[in-house]
């Protein structure tokens, strides 16, 4: 089946079901009675490029390598990588040439925060477009931890590292060895990894102290023994 509005092909079974995502837009074009069209070939004649997988996986050093095998490669110049951040709209990063082989690797050394679709595009010698498979890769997990740092305090300044924690406004507690409440604050958070100072009062005893980090719903997401030098 070829897409005339994305100038792609897509192989079609003749013997099971064949399912064909699309969407349209504004653009006239992508709305023609007339933008899809069934091609059969002869048994002898070329074929377009199969693609046999495609897969994406993230590297320890929070890259993603891209692999994909093809077969039947006739008269294809070259493909390219294409990144999603929708799964819809793609954008070609990465080509390589076709060099008459099953398995293809590239890797996305910058890959989107969040998640991260792919799809490799084939570049037929005659102008023809062959589409893979979509995959996705999900956003890179990151622990979620509320420290001081340092840890004795010193000058009285509490210094607060937020990580993995969502935007917003949290309460913080400072209590004594009886649990009697000696400091209390809010503490707004822009970002998933930001430090917070707080300035204490000079007069607040060198001791042991129990702080507790309550989130908008006044949940303890964080209670830490700090001293206070």
């Amino acid at each position: 089946m070829i897409d005339g509005y994305l100038h792609s092909r897509t192989p079609v079974s003749l013997t099971d079901s064949t399912w064909y995502t699309f969407s349209t837009n504004a653009d006239a074009a992508s709305k023609a009675a007339n933008r899809f069209m069934l091609v059969f070939r002869s048994p002898g004649g070329p074929v377009p490029v199969t693609f046999v997988s495609i897969a994406a996986q993230r590297q320890p050093d929070r890259s993603i390598k891209i692999n994909w095998e093809v077969a039947n490669e006739i008269n294809i110049e070259k493909y390219e990588v294409q990144r999603s951040a929708d799964g819809q709209n793609f954008t070609g990063i990465l080509q390589s040439d076709a060099t008459n082989s099953r398995q293809y690797t590239k890797t996305d050394l910058s890959p989107l925060a969040a998640d991260n679709f792919y799809r490799i595009k084939a570049f037929g010698l005659a102008g023809d477009i062959t589409y893979s498979p979509i995959v996705k890769v999900a956003p890179e997990k990151i622990a979620s931890l509320i420290t001081v740092q340092p840890n004795p305090v010193k000058d009285k300044q509490l210094n607060i590292r937020f990580v993995g924690q969502q935007a917003g406004v949290y309460k913080l507690q400072l209590n004594n060895a009886l649990g009697q409440l000696l400091h209390q604050s809010f503490i707004n958070v822009n970002t998933g990894n930001e430090i917070k100072s707080i300035q204490l009062s000079k007069d607040i005893p060198v001791a042991n102290y129990q702080l507790s980090i309550r989130d908008k719903n006044g949940k303890v997401i964080a209670a830490e023994n700090i001293l206070i030098q």
